[in-house]
């Protein structure tokens, strides 16, 4: 599955009414695999962010180990945390 699969995936769950805020897999939740991925739409869909996973440590963290400069922009106006 390609990469604009899963984010066109992720959109349709997110329509369909799932809580982007469930912790479940390496990521743990879909913000945070969203945001390791630079895909932005999850954040303005009420995601917690800063919420914890198990493998990353953090949102913030997904999103700037990989580069994603406006993803991490975004991170910090809704509030995430820099620690």
């Amino acid at each position: 599955m390609s990469l604009a699969s899963l984010k066109r995936a992720t959109e349709i769950l997110v329509k369909g009414g799932s809580d982007v805020n469930t912790r479940e897999g390496v990521f743990g939740s879909a913000l945070q695999a969203a945001a390791s991925m630079g895909h932005e739409s999850i954040v303005r869909k009420g995601a917690k962010v800063n919420m914890q996973g198990e493998v990353l440590v953090s949102t913030l963290y997904a999103a700037s180990s990989k580069g994603y400069d406006n993803t991490v922009q975004l991170l910090l106006e809704q509030g995430a945390n820099m620690q």
